[in-house]
C-alpha cells in the first residue's frame, strides 16, 4: 500500500480557520451574557436556562484555544519533518503513516454502532479497560466508544471524573501509538509519551491524573482535523 500524505498547507489553513470558530463561540457567549443583563434589567432571570449552555460553549472554546495552541507547535513539527523526508517528497507533504494489512479496506462493511457494540471493555471505578483495534484510529469511533461507557458507567457527564470527548481522546491516542509509533516519532511527538503508548499493548487505561492531556490533545487536534464534527463539537 502506499504511504498516506498530509497537505501541510491545507492543515495549517484549517488550523487558522478553527481559531476563528474559536472567536465566534467567544463572541456568542458575550451575546448570551449580554442578554442576560438585560433581561435581569427588566426582572426577568432566566440564569438557570441560559448557564448550562454558556458553560458548555465555555468548554468549546476553551477546546478551540488548545487547537490554535497546537497549530503554532505543528507549524514547527512540519518544518522539522520538511528537513528529514525524503527529496522524493513535496515540501507540503509528510509522510503520516504507511497503512498495515489491518487496515479496513472496501470488504469491511461492520457498522459504527455494531463495532461499538461489540467492543468489550471492563470498567471499575479507578480504571476503565478497552481493548484497542484498528477501528479506533477513526475519531468518531472513540466518541461512540466512550458515549457507550458514559451512558453505561456515567453520571452528570461525567464517568470516573473524565467527559465523553476525553475519554475518546484518550483512546485515540492509543490507537495511534500502538500503530504508528515510529512515524509519529519522526514528525517530532515526544518519544517517551508514544513508547508509553506503543508499551500499553492492545488495551488502553483510560483514567485522570496520568499528566499526559497536552499529548492527547496535540494528537486528537492536530491529526485528522478535518472531521470537525468528532474533533471539535
Amino acid at each position: 500500500m502506499s504511504d498516506f500524505y498530509v497537505n501541510t498547507s491545507i492543515l495549517k489553513e484549517k488550523g487558522h480557520q478553527i481559531q476563528n470558530i474559536g472567536k465566534v463561540v467567544l463572541s456568542v457567549i458575550k451575546d448570551i451574557e449580554s442578554i442576560k443583563c438585560e433581561l435581569k434589567s427588566v426582572s426577568i432571570n432566566v440564569d438557570g436556562s441560559l448557564d448550562s449552555i454558556v458553560q458548555n460553549l465555555r468548554n468549546r472554546e476553551k477546546e478551540l484555544v488548545v487547537m490554535g495552541q497546537v497549530a503554532e507547535v505543528s507549524a514547527k513539527m512540519y518544518k522539522n519533518a520538511e528537513l528529514t523526508v525524503g527529496s522524493s517528497v513535496g515540501a507540503n507533504e509528510i509522510p503520516v503513516s504507511e497503512p498495515t494489512d489491518a487496515t479496513p479496506g472496501d470488504e469491511d462493511t461492520s457498522s459504527e454502532d455494531d463495532f461499538v457494540n461489540g467492543c468489550q471493555y471492563t470498567y471499575s471505578d479507578d480504571n476503565i479497560q478497552v481493548p484497542i483495534s484498528i477501528e479506533f484510529l477513526d475519531k468518531e469511533n472513540c466518541m461512540a466508544m466512550a458515549e457507550r461507557i458514559m451512558e453505561e458507567h456515567g453520571q452528570d457527564g461525567k464517568c470516573n471524573g473524565m467527559t465523553v470527548r476525553r475519554m475518546a481522546k484518550e483512546i485515540y491516542a492509543h490507537a495511534l501509538g500502538y500503530y504508528f509509533a515510529t512515524d509519529l516519532q519522526s514528525l517530532g511527538i515526544d518519544n517517551d509519551f508514544l513508547q508509553g503508548m506503543a508499551e500499553s499493548g492492545v488495551v488502553a487505561d483510560l483514567g485522570l491524573g496520568d499528566g499526559l492531556d497536552v499529548h492527547y490533545n496535540i494528537l486528537w487536534y492536530w491529526m485528522d482535523p478535518f472531521d470537525l464534527g468528532a474533533t471539535y463539537f
